[in-house]
């Protein structure tokens, strides 16, 4: 069962296996504190198949548009 959760608490490690098995490596290579997409995100949510992070979604902004 996968479990959805809003939360920016994701281990560095989790967050680059997921970026790697989908072939984000521009991310992966480049980034060394793959924290700071998280903690510089205005809203992130998860998807955890138990322990194991399947997905991810997150929504950046400039903090000026009409939200």
């Amino acid at each position: 069962m996968i479990n959805y959760q809003e939360t920016k608490e994701i281990k560095d490690e989790q967050l680059r296996s997921l970026y790697e098995s989908v072939g984000w490596v521009s991310y992966t290579e480049r980034v060394e504190d793959l924290q700071a997409l998280l903690l510089n995100s205005r809203l992130v949510y998860s998807a955890w198949d138990g322990e194991r992070l399947v997905g991810l979604i997150r929504t950046i902004g400039d903090g000026i548009s009409i939200e």
